[in-house]
């Protein structure tokens, strides 16, 4: 038995807009921003009033039952009818029929993503699980997932933020990637492959009271990256490689810096630290240091000539005291 395409579709479309529609009705108790919203309805002209006690108490007694009875009882339905229609005996069990699912692939679940991880670069590299291998079937019979219209906005550095932004190289979400803020976190702050993690904190939130969706895996800068949970595809680089802020440079000597591949051993916490000799006109030499102290050389090169464009590699510790 193979997956009817046309009527499938119009199946889980019934499924995922019944879904919908209880958890709308989750937001217009919890919500006070649109004109049918619970708590607009009550406050409107010639509504309960705030300024007149008897009324406010009333107000606060509806709100109250929004808030716990009636939320409860939404999620509830909406947490169970996921349940019911994911089930072995319902809808999911239709799938599981229709594509032949294996034991491995009922035993993820819902859905469960396998990744490739090679040096950083993070990939999706299959899915089991209900809607992964539907997934899967779609792909094989070359259908595909209409994607939902996905914008970002801008990155905006925390409270106890240290150093800068990232700058986003690349950036798209799956169809299933969700409203909310991305925030992420710098987990190691290793100059070599600094790591992030990954949150989406949703707005609004899934009616069976899921407040966040955490990444499988962590970001490595400059390297391509791909999360299931987050639907997020990204690549995340560092804006310092390509225009490193210096300090300190008061001839203006060095213009248009650029680095690549940084290495741990080779700076202070992402800080080089530079040193130019004036030899035999017109050269000069050119030391690379890990240390403000200049006492643990991993890179030098001569320039000749007033004006040169240079490249040099630097290498863990070659030097010693000076």
């Amino acid at each position: 038995m193979a997956i009817n395409h046309t009527t499938h579709q119009v199946q889980l479309g019934a499924i995922f807009k019944v879904g919908r529609k209880i958890k709308n009705f989750l937001d217009d108790c919890l919500n006070a921003s649109d004109a049918s919203d619970d708590r607009r309805l009550l406050s409107v002209s010639n509504g309960f009033q705030q300024s007149d006690s008897d009324q406010a108490k009333i107000y606060g007694r509806h709100a109250g039952h929004f808030d716990g009875a009636k939320a409860a009882a939404l999620r509830g339905l909406w947490t169970n009818y996921r349940a019911l229609f994911e089930s072995s005996e319902d809808y999911g069990g239709l799938v599981r029929k229709a594509i032949g699912m294996s034991a491995e692939e009922i035993a993820g679940g819902a859905i469960t993503y396998d990744y490739e991880d090679i040096a950083g670069q993070v990939s999706i590299i299959g899915r089991r699980g209900l809607w992964g291998s539907l997934y899967r079937a779609f792909d094989e019979d070359d259908y595909k997932v209409t994607a939902n219209v996905i914008s970002f906005g801008t990155f905006t550095a925390g409270a106890q933020n240290r150093g800068s932004l990232l700058t986003v190289t690349a950036m798209t979400g799956l169809s299933h990637a969700l409203p909310g803020t991305l925030r992420l976190i710098c987990v190691d702050e290793s100059v070599t492959a600094p790591k992030f993690s990954l949150v989406n904190v949703l707005n609004p939130v899934i009616p069976d009271g899921t407040l966040e969706v955490a990444a499988d895996n962590q970001i490595t800068c400059e390297k391509a990256y791909q999360d299931g949970p987050t639907g997020i595809y990204c690549t995340l680089t560092r804006p310092g490689l390509a225009a490193p802020t210096e300090s300190g440079d008061g001839g203006a000597i060095f213009s248009s810096t650029t680095i690549s591949t940084p290495k741990t051993a080779d700076m202070n916490g992402g800080v080089l630290y530079i040193r130019v000799v004036r030899q035999t006109d017109p050269d000069f030499l050119i030391e690379f240091y890990n240390s403000s102290a200049r006492t643990r050389k991993v890179g030098s090169t001569t320039v000749d000539g007033v004006s040169s464009t240079v490249a040099t590699t630097c290498a863990p510790w070659i030097g010693g005291l000076e």
